[in-house]
Formats: C-alpha cells, structure tokens, sequence
C-alpha cells in the first residue's frame, strides 16, 4: 500500500465537488471513476477520498439547490432526518429553495445500521438519489 499524498485528496475532492456541481451528482461520479480508472488507481484513492469525506474534511454539508417535489411534508421529513435540523428551519429550507439555493446544512451522518445491527457507510450518491427522489437537486459543500 502506498502512501497517498494530502494534496492529492484534496485536490481530487475539490475537482470532485466541481463535477458535481457542473454536471450532477451521477455524471461527476460516472466521471471521476474514469478518471481514477485511467491513472490505474487500484480503489486507494477512492477509499481515501471517502475517508476524507466521512471524517468531516470536506463534503459533510448540503446545499438544497432547488426543491421542485410535490410533497413538502416529505421533503421537510427527508431535510430533517439527514441533517437534525428543526422543524420550523426544515420547512423555510423547503420553501426557500423552490426559488432557489439553501443552505449549507450540516449532514448528521454517512451511516445507518444493516439487518445484522453492523454500522455501514452510505456513499455520497446515494444520499443525492434520496434528495432526488424527494424533489430535490443537492450539491456536497
């Protein structure tokens, strides 16, 4: 195992928060596993980024770039679980990003708990999915 040098983390999470924000959460992704396939990155880097992303280093806030759903109330539940926020800053959140960009709010957690109660880490587009299942466009800040 090599030792990944810093500047490379954070460089490769900026270019990361770049895409996302240019092209969504999918392409970026879809991308950026080019990108680390053709430098011949064997997951290290991959892991390393994430790790980043976990600890807090980067990428542990959201931005509600637009709520275009139909169901408030389900939008206001799905804000809260992810980020704690309260009821009343929930609901502005939803109602201030129909017309546009809310936030950053902190996200409370990347994990949740398997059938066997073992903590598993959940990946960044997959929290994105959630949002857009719920009407919303998010960007990791």
């Amino acid at each position: 195992m090599t030792q990944i040098p810093r500047p490379l983390i954070t460089k490769s999470l900026a270019l990361i928060k770049e895409l996302n924000r240019f092209y969504g959460a999918e392409k970026a992704h879809e991308i950026w596993s080019n990108i680390s396939d053709a430098v011949g990155d064997d997951g290290e880097l991959k892991m390393e980024i994430f790790k980043s992303m976990m600890q807090g280093e980067t990428g542990d806030s959201i931005i509600i770039n637009r709520w275009y759903g139909d169901n408030k109330i389900a939008g206001i539940k799905l804000l809260r679980h992810w980020t704690h926020e309260g009821l009343k800053e929930a609901k502005w959140a939803i109602e201030g990003a129909a017309t546009g960009k809310v936030g950053p709010f902190k996200l409370a957690g990347y994990h949740t708990t398997d059938t066997m109660g073992d903590k598993v880490d959940i990946d960044y587009i997959t929290i994105m999915a959630e949002f857009k299942a719920h009407g919303m466009e998010i960007e990791f800040v």
